[in-house]
């Protein structure tokens, strides 16, 4: 279920980049897109930065989990919160 909800938001991202280089025609569709594109990542980034100690817990590069807490939010977050209960 994470790998589709992953590959939604990757996808309301792509469509709202393609929106901003003016690859799309302009529509409310996509206008809608474009907002909602840009306030996950201004929602996401504050979560990034609250949940800095769950962020850290990520067994690669902290910048790498930062990156996929910016894009993904909880998605990416409470696997790791899960773990932390289980230590």
């Amino acid at each position: 279920m994470t790998i589709v909800l992953k590959i939604f938001l990757l996808g309301v991202y792509a469509s709202a980049l393609a929106g901003y280089l003016g690859l799309l025609p302009a529509s409310q569709g996509l206008w809608f897109a474009q907002i909602a594109a840009a306030s996950l990542l201004a929602g996401h980034s504050l979560e990034a930065v609250l949940m800095l100690k769950t962020v850290r817990r990520y067994s690669g590069p902290l910048w790498v989990s930062v990156l996929q807490t910016v894009l993904f939010g909880i998605i990416h977050l409470r696997p790791l919160q899960k773990q932390q209960t289980k230590e």
